[in-house]
């Protein structure tokens, strides 16, 4: 067979492999340093990403759970004035007292609406007891 004469297989087998050596030193030497280089800035890129993200979860679950614990607090205060509500209103004979109906809508308001700090402020008496009204 012609292709395995010994005269052509020997410069054949001598040019593969310079061809395969230089290309080996080439791709070893220049192209996977870069590879390399690539890939490590990439993974420092996703550790950094990763805490990151983690860092911001953490955040938002601590930001939910302060502000479950407010609004489990709120409904407890909003809780407690509807039961001091349905108190007052099975206890007290509202029709022996002269309020006004204007001032029975604020406060009615004002307890849906504003804060308890809010409403321990404002005192509200009724006509009865409205000195500058008896003057009158």
């Amino acid at each position: 067979m012609p292709q395995l004469d010994r005269i052509i297989i020997f410069p054949q087998i001598f040019w593969f492999c310079l061809v395969f050596i230089c290309f080996y030193l080439i791709l070893t030497s220049i192209f996977l340093p870069k590879f390399l280089q690539s890939f490590k800035i990439r993974k420092l890129l996703l550790n950094k990403n990763t805490k990151e993200s983690d860092h911001l979860i953490k955040k938002l679950t601590e930001k939910r759970f302060f502000l479950k614990n407010r609004l489990i607090k709120d409904l407890q205060n909003i809780k407690n004035v509807w039961i001091n509500i349905n108190f007052l209103a099975t206890n007290i004979n509202f029709t022996s007292l002269v309020i006004n109906e204007k001032i029975a809508k604020v406060i009615y308001w004002n307890i849906l609406y504003y804060d308890i700090h809010v409403l321990r402020q404002i005192s509200i008496f009724p006509k009865n007891f409205n000195l500058k009204a008896k003057k009158k």
